[in-house]
């Protein structure tokens, strides 16, 4: 059995898989793993649908770490900045991406289009004026005001810095997805 490290969602321990079995009385499949921390961990044992379950919210009960070896094998990365600097680089080198000139006007919209898809996909039971509402709240208590035109501020600097940030979150939502599917396709 090849050896995979696991990370435990909660307390970021590394653990081991020492031992796969079969339950005498269910018949369900069981998994031994050690804590790799600790020196003198002890055996833990459960069914292999606990072991990898993944929560409603996608977090994996134990999240698996790739040696480094595998890493360059599967071209991940050690960022998710790295990936995303990737991803673009190779959309630059395929098309001109500023071929086509764009207007503020429809550039707002389509992030806009871009916040309702995201809020389906989120499923969250807000609706997105409520989560506005609570962003400018949020606003408020950070900076002690809330976002208004002529604040000497470069908004669409602004609004560029928040972009590159939303890449990395999409980006790591696509990564750990497509690592859950190969946990899946394992089992």
């Amino acid at each position: 059995m090849k050896e995979q490290l696991y990370r435990h969602y909660e307390s970021n321990y590394l653990y081991k898989i020492t031992d796969e079995s079969i339950d005498t009385d269910s018949g369900e499949p069981r998994i031994t793993y050690k804590n790799v921390n600790h020196q003198n961990a002890r055996n833990l044992n459960c069914t292999k649908s606990y072991f990898f379950e993944v929560f409603e919210n996608g977090v994996s009960r134990f999240a698996p770490i790739f040696p480094e070896k595998e890493i360059a094998n599967q071209k991940l990365f050690n960022s998710v900045h790295d990936a995303v600097v990737k991803d673009i680089e190779d959309l630059m080198a395929k098309v001109d991406v500023l071929a086509a000139p764009l207007e503020d006007e429809s550039l707002y919209t389509e992030e806009m289009a871009t916040a309702i898809h995201l809020k389906r996909l989120v499923g969250t039971t807000t609706s997105i004026k409520e989560d506005l509402l609570e962003r400018r709240k949020k606003g408020i208590e950070t900076y002690g005001k809330h976002l208004t035109p002529f604040n000497d501020r470069n908004a669409l600097q602004d609004a560029y810095e928040e972009k590159l940030d939303e890449l990395c979150y999409q980006k790591q939502d696509l990564m750990e997805k497509e690592q859950r599917r190969k946990i899946q396709e394992s089992l």
